[in-house]
């Protein structure tokens, strides 16, 4: 009894003494699951149907016993209205999946699970069935292996997202039983989102794949079918021999490959073939997808011992003829900056991959035609090529820190086009021409991207998990800021020492899962220097930065030499190396390094010549906010002409020729022009913009000019902006002081609150320009106070406004009255291709000394705007801030009244396959009341109504209103209704409308 007592207090204590060194080595053991998969699949064209089995073997090599496992059943995200994945696009307001069909929906079914021959039992987890944990009979002790025998049906969904068919065109990712990484942190089941990509398990994969026999595949790993590579050889013969013809010739013989394809095609719906096996082995990747489709030609070149293949549909062969160089040179750049490509085949499929581009191991998607004014083209293929190094060989999980291969691959893209063009990003001679020095110039275009994230009131920071971002716009900080911050990082270590540090980033976690923590480390070693700091401030938080010239003083001594002192001031919260560059009277210049990492820094120099100017940072390589306050002396400023857009590291001039023509006073001519401190489209933004023209009328010699200034400020940390105009112009004079507010989360998207408030004095003097019963002469002071709420709850959406006008007998006004008025606007889906809008307007005018141009109108603009063609800088045709009812039938008709209700009801019928589509027409149908009308001679039991057809591109709105129930009979100032159906095209309005950016409106009668 003694002896088992001890045995089992020796037991328990050496039980014990091992826990406690499992503890202590689990903080510094690294471990990795490994997995080998054997899987064959059919895949049904007839049903859309993947019939697979799947064998798994799975190595524990943690220190844990594991009782369950779990497993990604991703194809479930296209299940129903409930999936993780559809809740995501619903609670960001997106209506793709939601417009869907049943049929055109995806699932994956699991009809058995073995172990041993034995079926083990299973559990979706709550809320997410793209997430299975699997109950083990016995579990895997540490060291063991354990192999899984599954049979599943994937039912193949329309494109949505990765995964996706379009006719016979087939994209198979995330499509198999997946087994989650199991790792330090535990089981990593985090899902299907709708931002975010996958964290997989290095290991093996035999995959066998039986499609139809015209079937052409592409895939992950290496193929092995004899017969398939002897046809694929043939196919590249063929290509070969194509891209010898000239191009006429070549186009002809592109028109008759299609010819064959639509032969095959017709076989295809008939059921009419045979059924192939195609086999792939791939070793050491995490992920495994396929793409098939009877109509790709393939093209293939090679880089060292990679061959690189090119499945491209013929209506893009053309365009696509640089692709094979665009894909050398990534793998040859990246290479020399990282380390080798370990595999032998890369695969670049024309896709039709909704997201534009996507990468997974040896494969990556490209939805493109080829190159345009802009280099798009290319910048997908290396960016999704990049990924190959960051993502596919360095394993990191984007789910939880998606800067680490977006933000990576994002820096090798500007490194890319730094290198090989010197930042060009467009050859165009027309953009170069206009002076689109942005749009020419890959890192201002990244860094404009940077200055639009900027603009939003809170957005999380870059390191955070990728499915908490609410958009896509969001979502472009984890690729932006990284990528400038390894920008800085390179300029701070030098080419050399930076490339070392990440060519030992790659060879010490190639094949492995990386972290953050994982790229700290091995720059501080590299460098033997702590950057901690350095990351955490520019990855691990939401600080901006901005260094400001200070004072600069260079004093002469006795002996001729000159001592300076320059101040280097921070804002923002960021501490940086920084350079500052100085320049002597004669003009030498002399460069000083300084950490500058308190709220005011110092430098102090000795000169033989006396220090005239100072610049931190000449080489714009900081990430900074604003850098037209980084040297001393006047801020520099660009001078541009037309449509130029400068850049934003120097204010702008802008210049533009003005001509105008009235009746009344003939043709003038004059200038316009515009200061801005950021680049015109980014105003709205942030920034300051004073604006001012002139026009000169010979003709009755006198001149028209407009003075305006705009700008935001940081007041309450929310996006507000002022604006003040003074203008004379064809018969009337205005000044205003207007103030907007907006708050809530997102800057410019709902849910959202905006206030708008505004004094404005104005005077019609001389009314010949008008037509006169439009208008009155005399001066009117009013206070104008907007509200307006916008809601986008799910699915739908609506803005709602609340508008008061008080005018007051101040500064000798003539006019006495009180409007107010209530706007409506909402959105409904119906269907995938329909939805319904409808619009309410309530107006009111208390008081009856008002002038006719306050009046509530009808239609569209009130028809205030001058009649005569004419170019304005700074004055645009703009939506007439007065209250109208907008019905499209009775545009410049001009009914006015004292009160209005109307409403209009709009079927959209989406042109493209989802709502998102910016194309879309309108069957339109309105109706309104005017009582108290100034103008008409019946009475108040009048109803207007009107309909007809409209459509929508982007940001253009075209309205033709084709029927309209009254004829209008003018009698003078005065007009008669006629009760009279009349059809036809009954005038037509357009407007442009681009949220903040810009609006006009135009109608014709």
């Amino acid at each position: 009894m003694k002896q088992v007592f001890i045995f089992v207090l020796l037991s328990v204590s050496l039980i014990g003494s091992l826990h406690a060194q499992n503890k202590i080595n689990r903080k510094q053991y690294y471990f990795q699951q490994n997995v080998s998969y054997d899987i064959q699949v059919k895949l049904d064209v007839e049903k859309n149907l993947l019939i697979g089995t799947e064998n798994l073997i799975y190595k524990n090599n943690s220190l844990d016993a594991i009782h369950s496992v779990w497993f990604h059943l991703y194809p479930n995200a296209y299940k129903d209205e409930n999936s993780l994945f559809a809740r995501d696009m619903r609670n960001r307001g997106i209506n793709d999946f939601y417009y869907t069909t049943n049929e055109e929906r995806g699932y994956i079914e699991i009809q058995n699970i073995k172990v041993d021959g034995k079926t083990l039992q299973w559990i979706y987890k709550p809320g997410d069935e793209t997430e299975m944990q699997v109950f083990l009979n016995e579990p895997i002790a540490p060291g063991d292996s354990t192999e899984f025998n599954i049979q599943f049906i994937v039912k193949i969904p329309i494109f949505i997202s990765r995964m996706g068919r379009k006719g016979y065109r087939y994209e198979l990712t995330q499509w198999y039983p997946k087994i989650a990484v199991y790792d330090l942190k535990g089981w990593h089941n985090d899902g299907y989102r709708f931002l975010g990509e996958f964290y997989g398990e290095y290991g093996s994969f035999k995959v066998s794949i039986t499609v139809p026999e015209p079937m052409c595949v592409a895939a992950t790993g290496k193929l092995v079918t004899p017969s398939e590579i002897s046809l694929r050889e043939s196919m590249v013969k063929f290509t070969k021999s194509l891209d010898m013809l000239p191009e006429k010739v070549l186009i002809s013989k592109l028109d008759s490959i299609k010819t064959e394809h639509e032969k095959i095609e017709k076989k295809l719906r008939a059921g009419n073939f045979k059924y192939k096996t195609i086999s792939f082995i791939a070793e050491n990747v995490h992920d495994f997808a396929w793409v098939c489709d009877y109509k790709y030609l393939i093209r293939q070149s090679q880089f060292e011992h990679t061959n690189i293949n090119l499945f491209v549909l013929p209506e893009h062969y053309i365009g696509w003829q640089k692709a094979t160089q665009y894909a050398v040179d990534a793998l040859k750049y990246m290479t020399s900056w990282y380390g080798p490509y370990i595999y032998s085949q890369l695969s670049v499929i024309d896709s039709e991959c909704p997201s534009g581009g996507m990468e997974y191991p040896n494969l990556i998607l490209v939805k493109s035609e080829g190159d345009s004014f802009l280099r798009r083209f290319e910048e997908v293929i290396i960016h999704e090529i990049g990924h190959q190094w960051f993502y596919g060989m360095l394993g990191n999980n984007e789910m939880d820190e998606a800067w680490l291969d977006e933000g990576l691959v994002m820096f090798s893209e500007m490194r890319y086009f730094k290198e090989k063009y010197n930042e060009e990003f467009s050859d165009s001679k027309l953009l170069k021409f206009l002076g689109a020095e942005i749009l020419r110039n890959h890192r201002q275009i990244m860094k404009m991207s940077q200055y639009a994230i900027s603009a939003y009131d809170y957005i999380p920071k870059c390191s955070d998990k990728s499915y908490v971002y609410r958009s896509r716009a969001e979502m472009n900080n984890v690729y932006i800021r990284p990528a400038f911050t390894m920008k800085m990082m390179q300029y701070i270590l030098g080419d050399s020492l930076f490339n070392t540090a990440m060519q030992n980033y790659y060879k010490h976690y190639r094949l492995k899962h990386v972290t953050g923590s994982s790229l700290i480390k091995v720059f501080n070693e590299t460098t033997n220097q702590e950057w901690d700091w350095f990351f955490k401030q520019w990855i691990y938080s939401q600080k901006k930065c901005d260094f400001k010239a200070g004072n600069l003083e260079s004093t002469e001594e006795e002996n001729g030499t000159f001592n300076t002192t320059f101040e280097v001031t921070k804002s923002g919260g960021i501490k940086m190396p920084v350079v500052v560059e100085f320049q002597t009277r004669h003009g030498d210049k002399i460069r000083k390094n300084i950490l500058a990492n308190k709220n005011k820094n110092f430098i102090t120099l000795k000169t033989k010549d006396k220090i005239i100017s100072a610049d931190i940072d000449p080489d714009r390589n900081i990430l900074e906010f604003n850098q037209r306050n980084n040297a001393t002396g006047f801020p520099p400023i660009s001078t541009h002409f037309l449509l130029s857009t400068p850049s934003f590291e120097k204010y702008s001039l802008l210049l533009s020729p003005l001509a105008n023509h009235s009746s009344y006073s003939g043709w003038g001519a004059g200038i316009g022009f515009a200061l801005l401190d950021f680049p015109a489209s980014f105003s709205y933004i942030k920034g300051h913009e004073f604006v001012a023209s002139a026009l000169y009328y010979p003709k009755i010699k006198n001149t028209d000019f407009y003075i305006g200034y705009t700008g935001t400020t940081n007041l309450f940390k929310r996006y507000n902006r002022f604006s003040t105009t003074f203008f004379k112009l064809r018969g009337k004079k205005q000044i205003d002081l207007g103030f907007e507010y907006r708050f809530g989360r997102y800057r410019f998207e709902n849910p959202s609150q905006n206030i708008f408030a505004q004094i404005r004095y104005s005077e019609i003097f001389e009314d010949r320009y008008f037509k006169k019963y439009q208008v009155r002469e005399g001066r009117d002071f009013n206070i104008l106070f907007h509200y307006t709420l916008g809601i986008d709850h799910g699915l739908f959406s609506g803005i709602y406004s609340l508008g008061l006008e008080k005018s007051a007998r101040l500064f000798s006004a003539d006019y006495n009255y009180t409007k107010i008025t209530f706007e409506t606007a909402q959105d409904f889906p119906i269907s995938y291709r329909f939805t319904l809008t409808n619009t309410i307007n309530l107006g009111v005018i208390y008081g009856n000394n008002y002038p006719p141009q306050e009046s509530l109108f009808l239609s569209p603009n009130g028809a205030l705007g001058f009649s005569d063609l004419g170019v304005g800088f700074g004055f645009r045709y703009k939506y007439n801030r007065r209250f109208t009812g907008k019905l499209t039938g009775y545009t410049g008709e001009n009914l006015t009244g004292k009160y209005l209700l109307s409403s209009r009801v709009d079927m959209n019928v989406h042109m493209f396959r989802f709502r998102q589509e910016p194309f879309y027409m309108k069957i339109f149908g309105e109706i309104g009341k005017l009582w108290n009308s100034n103008n008409l001679f019946q009475m108040d039991r009048m109803t207007f109504m009107d309909g007809g057809i409209g459509l929508r591109f982007f940001g253009l709105h075209l309205f033709l209103p084709l029927w309209k129930n009254y004829e209008i009979i003018k009698m003078g100032d005065k007009c008669q209704l006629k009760h009279k159906d009349n059809l036809g095209l009954n005038g037509f309005f357009i407007g442009l409308d681009f949220g903040y950016l810009f609006r006009v409106g135009l109608d014709y009668k």
